[in-house]
């Protein structure tokens, strides 16, 4: 007899969810009941610090949330990353890049930022921090950080 639909379900982990709010700014900002980091003129800085808890097992996702200010096609903003577990220098391990994407004025939206954090080098207790950079034409709010997890 098989285990049928639940017993092939049961033997995978599910994958978990956690959202973390941005840590600091330079400038806050508000859209509607939305608060985060402003990151919309020359020297705006949004960092977001994630802690990955007891049950991490490894990165399915990470995104940067945020609020588009602006209709813009070819938006960019700069994203730099650093992680490390506790007793270690988190300043060894770290990525950056940038992103452009075509925005629309108050929607909420989510950056894929997967490829400049090195999953293979996360465990559980580690953290990671994120910092999001205005850059060129960037207009938004940025929310925090989601990740997804097994």
């Amino acid at each position: 007899m098989s285990a049928g639909r639940e017993g092939r379900h049961a033997q995978r982990p599910a994958t978990k969810e956690m959202f973390y709010d941005y840590s600091g700014a330079d400038a806050g900002a508000q859209s509607g009941a939305f608060a985060g980091g402003r990151c919309s003129g020359s020297g705006d800085d949004v960092w977001t610090s994630c802690y990955l808890p007891h049950d991490f097992k490894r990165l399915v996702s990470i995104h940067v949330v945020l609020i588009e200010g602006v209709y813009l096609a070819g938006m960019r903003m700069t994203v730099a990353t650093n992680w490390a577990e506790v007793g270690k220098y988190y300043n060894s391990n770290g990525e950056s890049g940038f992103r452009v994407w075509n925005a629309v004025a108050n929607r909420v939206n989510e950056l894929n930022i997967g490829d400049l954090v090195d999953a293979g080098a996360l465990f559980p207790g580690s953290y990671i921090g994120v910092q999001c950079t205005y850059l060129t034409n960037t207009n938004a709010i940025i929310l925090g950080v989601r990740i997804r997890y097994k």
